[in-house]
């Protein structure tokens, strides 16, 4: 099951808040110039998404709570 296909609302939200922070994360005067181009060039994919939320899926939580996405999790 892919959370993207099966919820694309869902993704559209996810996909903003990762791009937002990686966007954020180049606000850094360390990195060199090309790479931050190079960076936004290159933006951020689904699989690049999905890595980062099967590593810390907590994440997810943060980012729909960014954007008012309220989750209930029944058991």
């Amino acid at each position: 099951m892919n959370l993207f296909e099966q919820f694309p609302q869902a993704a559209e939200v996810v996909r903003k808040y990762y791009l937002e922070i990686f966007l954020e994360g180049l606000n850094d005067e360390n990195l060199p110039e090309n790479f931050k181009e190079y960076a936004r060039e290159r933006g951020v994919n689904d699989k690049d998404i999905i890595t980062m939320y099967e590593g810390n899926p907590r994440g997810l939580f943060d980012a729909f709570d960014a954007y008012g996405v309220f989750i209930e999790i029944s058991f």
